[in-house]
């Protein structure tokens, strides 16, 4: 249950380093911010890496930043929660679930 977590925070640094990167300028304070950001995630990389099976932290992984993607889209940028979007939130939840159930 911490490596989840371990997951979700790595990828929702990750997100918002994708974001800060967005508006930056190459070397403005932005840029390094992001860089940062991006650098930071390592710390978090290493002991899921070292406690899970890589494919289980790729499922994981994947699923959590597509998760997170599609919440900062709706509630950050302000698009759309459309029908597609819970579609795939669903089926998202229910790869890891039959990743978990494996």
């Amino acid at each position: 249950m911490f490596t989840i977590f371990l997951i979700l925070l790595w990828v929702t640094i990750a997100v918002i380093g994708d974001m800060v990167f967005k508006g930056a300028v190459l070397w403005s304070g932005r840029f390094w911010l992001g860089m940062s950001l991006y650098a930071s995630t390592a710390f978090l990389a290493v002991p899921v890496l070292g406690a899970k099976q890589f494919g289980w932290v790729v499922v994981m992984w994947v699923a959590s930043n597509l998760i997170i993607s599609i919440l900062a889209s709706v509630f950050y940028l302000g698009e759309p929660l459309t029908i597609r979007r819970v579609l795939a939130c669903i089926l998202i939840m229910g790869a890891v679930a039959l990743e978990e159930i494996r």
